[in-house]
């Protein structure tokens, strides 16, 4: 029972698969931008845009050794923020559970449009009982390492296999593709 979390610039998308089949995907409502929003907000930054936020993120996370003794306040709002987020994961998480009859997720993969966040697997750990791993599964497709959507990647994936399978189940519109 595997359980892919990204962060998304507007939502949290949540998708399991259980015994290697796709099984449901959620939205959650409150991405990455609300989080911004609230911290500027809350500790009126100046010069600071979503942008900055996102490099912020990827390179200091959720882990308070990576903060200046300066950003202590930042850090702490931050982690709040996250928090609040991975409760709702949390009962999210629960509900797809009792829904298809799991008795537990085996592995979570998580990651943001602008790549992982350090600390993160361990605020997954922490509220949903289960260490993250990166959502990075690109390295034999881009030897290069340069930054690409890991989402947008396995879409791509996806549609590589269904193509080549000729599956068409997951057609979104009334008319065959």
């Amino acid at each position: 029972n595997d359980l892919f979390i990204y962060f998304l610039k507007g939502e949290i998308f949540i998708t399991l698969y259980s015994e290697g089949e796709f099984r449901q995907t959620s939205i959650i409502p409150d991405g990455l931008e609300s989080i911004y929003e609230t911290l500027n907000e809350t500790l009126k930054l100046k010069d600071f845009s979503f942008e900055d936020f996102l490099e912020l993120l990827v390179k200091n996370g959720l882990d308070s050794n990576n903060y200046e003794e300066d950003k202590t306040k930042f850090f702490s709002d931050l982690s709040e923020l996250f928090s609040n987020r991975f409760l709702v994961i949390s009962n999210q998480i629960h509900v797809i559970i009792r829904k298809f009859g799991l008795t537990t997720i085996d592995r979570i993969f998580m990651s943001t449009l602008k790549g992982s966040i350090p600390g993160i697997s361990e605020f997954a750990n922490m509220y949903l009982g289960v260490e993250a791993n990166d959502l990075k599964f690109d390295r034999e497709y881009n030897p290069d390492n340069l930054e690409i959507d890991q989402f947008l990647f396995l879409s791509m994936l996806y549609a590589k296999v269904a193509y080549s399978k000729n599956i068409q189940d997951d057609n979104v519109e009334s008319f065959k593709r």
